[in-house]
């Protein structure tokens, strides 16, 4: 029996459903990112529920597939009339012949979008996440934070006469700021980030912020002091890698855009 992931994984396919696909000889599985460049076949039940909103995360989807799996197809599944297409299930009408339905679906690779049905769009979440309005983005704290962690950790290198200067430093009150709103946007916004295939990376990204804190005052002498600082830096250069690398796929090209073409 071949297996089909689908997503999200907190929503359970009815019995009869999956007796369906069972029938026509498919498996359905909770996602894992494991899945990604193995399966040839992805459901998605969304838009997913988040927060108390609706989300899309299908084109993050489909572009993070473009890039990782292009003979992949993405079958969308619920009960919109107005999202009826070569990918589209309805789970009220299901087609006669899935075989038959999965041989006229498209693969990301033929460079299609899935179709928009007006719930709130990842990429567009994504963005205000990391842009924000007026620089209250996470990519300008994240910047400011990982700036201080490099200055203070280049002048403690140079010895032990740099501390005090660098306390001073740490505890101005924009450096503290800048620490506190990206924890704070990091908290806000990680639910809506597990929507994308690669929730496993978010995973890790929160791994690496968690453990940054305004902690550095505990250290009571110059080497404690010095370690952490350091320690700090690797960790959100880190992270400033990880996520720099996954934002190409929330630069998605709309629905509209792929109709015109």
């Amino acid at each position: 029996m071949t297996l089909l992931p689908y997503f999200p994984i907190d929503w359970p396919v009815l019995p009869a459903r999956q007796t369906w696909f069972e029938s026509w000889g498919y498996a359905l599985i909770p996602f894992q990112p494991k899945f990604a460049h193995t399966s040839q076949f992805f459901l998605l039940t969304t838009p997913a529920r988040v927060c108390n909103e609706f989300v899309m995360p299908d084109a993050v989807w489909a572009q993070y597939f473009q890039e990782n799996n292009p003979s992949a197809v993405l079958l969308q599944a619920g009960i919109r009339n107005k999202a009826i297409g070569s990918n589209y299930l309805h789970w009220s009408r299901l087609p006669d012949n899935f075989e038959l339905f999965l041989q006229n679906a498209q693969r990301v690779g033929q460079g299609r979008m899935p179709p928009d049905y007006g719930a709130k769009k990842l990429e567009v979440i994504w963005q205000r996440f990391w842009d924000g309005h007026n620089k209250a983005g996470f990519a300008n704290w994240l910047s400011t934070a990982m700036r201080t962690l490099q200055i203070a950790d280049d002048k403690l290198n140079k010895g032990h006469q740099y501390e005090q200067q660098i306390r001073a430093y740490l505890a101005e009150a924009d450096k503290e700021q800048a620490f506190q709103n990206m924890q704070l946007r990091w908290e806000t916004y990680k639910p809506y980030l597990m929507l994308a295939p690669f929730f496993d990376k978010i995973e890790e990204a929160d791994g690496l912020l968690s453990n940054i804190k305004l902690s550095w005052a505990d250290c009571i002498d110059y080497k404690n002091l010095e370690a952490r600082i350091h320690i700090f830096r690797m960790k959100i250069e880190a992270l400033d890698a990880l996520l720099t690398s996954l934002a190409q796929y929330f630069k998605t090209t709309s629905h509209e855009e792929v109709e015109a073409r």
